[in-house]
């Protein structure tokens, strides 16, 4: 199973968040779909802490990214 730091770090080096979930896409997703997998990272990157701003702000970026993957 990823880890939310893993994960954070990816979002944070990422060109796009595009990038960044295509990426983890490819890597984690054992063969679900994508909405599934959209809705499993985002369980994972709420279970995390991440007290560096830098961290915090670009996760609840991506995360608000993710929810709408989820809604379209």
């Amino acid at each position: 199973m990823v880890q939310p730091y893993k994960l954070a770090t990816r979002i944070q080096k990422a060109k796009t968040f595009q990038a960044a979930l295509f990426g983890n896409y490819i890597e984690f997703s054992n063969g679900t779909y994508m909405n599934e997998y959209v809705e499993n990272e985002r369980k994972i990157l709420a279970m995390g802490y991440y007290g560096v701003e830098e961290y915090h702000s670009k996760v609840n970026e991506y995360l608000k990214f993710l929810d709408e993957v989820i809604l379209n």
